[in-house]
Parts: structure tokens; sequence; C-alpha cells
């Protein structure tokens, strides 16, 4: 009787620029040879699965995402729906990718908010760049993104740690958090508590989620880092890096 195929699957959740640990994460798991078979992502994990599912290593992603500066990837516009609109970003999805989702040699889901039905969604075909720009898309910061004739938004909306995708098809599940909740009593200001109220609200129900993995990564030291910290993407990956390493040093993930 022949065996079942035995599939690791990697749950990245959304966080901004701290997203860029996501990678850290994924050096040090190619460091110790475990080969990913699945990838559900949402928001900064949704760019980190299309890139690493595409062919590129952690490290290419970290200079190409750095060599375009923050500031270039977002074009101002009039905040009718959205301050910022992601031009720049779509242009390097597009150029840099495949055009469609299920032509990635990683199986990737990817967590989508359809505004109009307030329900999430998990795409794992159709055209990249515009899904993984939907999964992007903060509210009132970014502009939501038309497709199929539904307004979509970031995914991590309605759920920042989709292990859903993942359950039934994995036998082993390995998570990166990039959201951890540390005390604060730096909330001085109007966008500081914004970005607190945003990361305690995509947080909620990660801690349950987290049991269902077989490797949970969640860099603490991040925590002191914002969601707007691109120009910290080095220290970040490094971060990851170092968490993931000290955890897989003592798990046996295969």
């Amino acid at each position: 009787m022949q065996k079942a195929e035995k599939l690791t699957g990697l749950v990245l959740s959304g966080g901004g620029a701290r997203g860029f640990a996501h990678l850290g994460i994924l050096q040090a798991l190619n460091e110790y040879h475990i080969k990913i078979d699945r990838i559900s992502g949402v928001s900064a994990g949704a760019i980190a699965a299309a890139f690493y599912s595409a062919g590129y290593t952690p490290l290419q992603i970290l200079d190409l995402l750095t060599e375009t500066s923050y500031i270039k990837f977002f074009k101002l516009s009039f905040p009718n729906q959205g301050f910022l609109k992601n031009t720049t970003l779509f242009k390097l999805l597009k150029k840099m990718l495949p055009e469609e989702l299920e032509q990635l040699n990683i199986p990737v889901t990817i967590a989508l908010t359809n505004l109009n039905t307030g329900k999430i969604e998990y795409h794992n075909e159709g055209p990249l760049a515009r899904i993984v720009l939907a999964s992007t898309s903060i509210p009132v910061v970014f502009h939501p993104v038309v497709y199929n004739k539904y307004l979509y938004a970031d995914g991590g909306i309605m759920n920042n740690f989709p292990i859903e995708p993942l359950l039934n098809t994995c036998n082993n599940i390995i998570g990166s958090h990039v959201n951890p909740i540390s005390n604060t009593k730096d909330l001085g200001s109007l966008i500081k508590i914004t970005e607190r109220s945003i990361d305690l609200a995509v947080s909620r129900g990660v801690f349950e989620k987290s049991k269902l993995c077989d490797l949970f990564i969640e860099p603490a030291k991040i925590a002191g880092y914002k969601i707007f910290d691109f120009k910290k993407s080095e220290k970040l990956f490094d971060l990851g890096y170092e968490a993931a390493s000290k955890l897989l040093e003592t798990n046996n993930i295969q």
C-alpha cells in the first residue's frame, strides 16, 4: 500500500512592515532544509508567499522590496476611498510575478476581505497581482481593489492568521505570526492609538489557532516596530531569522 504524501504548510500573517520578519523566518527554514508544500498568506504575508512561491529566495525578496523605497510604493490620491494608491507596488507585482496565482511553484492561498459581502474569502487562482494587492489594502489608508465586480480589502480585517486552508491538506503546519502584542505606554498620539487598535483587533483568535500549529514562530522582539517601519526592513528580517533559528534548533519539523 502506497504511503500518503506528507505535506508541510506555512501560514504567513499580515503585519505591514513587520512582514519583513517573514523573510527572515523563510531564510531559517531554508537553511534547515524544510520544504514548504503549501502556503496560506494574508496582507504582508501574501506578498512574501507570492514571491517565495515564484522561486525567489528570501534574500532576493528583501533586496527587491528594499531597492524600491516605501514612499515610491504608494502614490497619494484623493481621499474619497483611501489616502494612498498602491500603483508602484502593483506594477512591481505585475512585472516580477506570474500572471495567475495557480502558476506559482508552490500552491498559495491568499485571504481577502470582501467589503460588499462582509465575508472572508480564500483565493488560490486568478490574477496574482490584483489578488495580492487586494490582500494588502488596509481600509481608509489604501484604496480598496475592484475584482469580479466586488470591492476587496486587506484580508487581515477578518482573518490575520489564515490557517484554515491548510488544516485538511497538510500533515505539519508552521505558523509565522508577526503581530506580537506586548505591554506599551507609548500611546501619546492618534496614529499610535490607531496602530495599537489595529494590532489588537487583527490579533484576536491567534492564540487559539497557534495551538493547531506544529511550530508557531512569533518573534517577540519585533513588538516595538510599527506597521509603517519600512526603513527598518533589514533589522526586521534579522529578528525573524533569529527567532526562527532558535526554535528550529530544538524542534524537528520534516
